[in-house]
């Protein structure tokens, strides 16, 4: 248990330069900071896994369901936004449309 803590705490993703001129203490400081910068990426790169994931489970699924021939009441208690690409329903317009036209003499 005591080797894999000292694994992540020292973790190093970034690779440091081999520049012969650094000192030692330039190249402790340089590691120093690239074990901080992998430290900030796996903070980062989790809660943007962990965002995405939230985001994922919580949105909304479009559902297709095709009901043949609805009703009126079916066809009322729909959502707004469905869509029926029917071309033809099972009501006929006279059974809810009534057009009565009256002439006037001009």
């Amino acid at each position: 248990m005591s080797s894999l803590k000292n694994y992540f705490i020292n973790l190093n993703i970034f690779e440091s330069s081999t520049d012969s001129t650094t000192t030692d203490e330039e190249k402790e400081y340089q590691r120093r900071l690239n074990i901080i910068a992998t430290r900030i990426f796996f903070i980062v790169f989790i809660i943007v896994l962990v965002g995405l994931t939230i985001i994922m489970k919580t949105r909304n699924r479009n559902i297709l369901i095709t009901i043949e021939n609805p009703s009126e009441d079916q066809y009322i208690n729909l959502p707004f936004d469905a869509h029926c690409p029917c071309s033809r329903i099972s009501l006929s317009y006279g059974e809810f449309i009534s057009i009565q036209t009256r002439f006037h003499q001009i």
